[in-house]
């Protein structure tokens, strides 16, 4: 397992409510879905959903936010990070590496702040674990 993998393995696992997974363009979203799928825990269920309303309503599923307006999400998930706390799997949001909606983390920097060390980029350098 590379080292990029085994973050992301170890994410999934660690207790957190929200994970992000970038993808470098729209045609490998599906690929990084993929990933996330085949290294998700075995004991837990998970379930693709196109509404970040879903992040909510399945608590114990880890769900893979799979949606159209990304920067919507981000938004919507700063204004209800209280409301994560209550999951226990991690709502998986993906977003396009470079793109709106990860630009737009720069104006909501506590959930920024709350992401860090729970973000997935193959592409990119992991953050030290230390």
């Amino acid at each position: 397992m590379s080292d990029s993998t085994g973050h992301l393995w170890r994410i999934l696992r660690d207790g957190s409510p929200l994970v992000v997974v970038y993808y470098p363009s729209r045609g490998e979203r599906d690929d990084a879905v993929d990933e996330v799928k085949l290294l998700a825990p075995d004991d837990v269920t998970v379930r693709r959903e196109g509404h970040i309303d879903a992040a909510f309503a399945h608590p114990d599923t880890i769900v893979l936010l799979v949606v159209d307006d990304e920067e919507g999400a981000v938004r919507r998930l700063d204004l209800d990070r209280e409301r994560l706390l209550r999951r226990t799997a991690p709502a998986v949001l993906f977003l396009l590496s470079g793109g709106d909606a990860e630009r737009s983390l720069m104006r909501h920097p506590s959930l920024a702040s709350w992401l860090r060390g729970r973000e997935y980029d193959p592409d990119r350098a992991e953050p030290d674990a230390s």
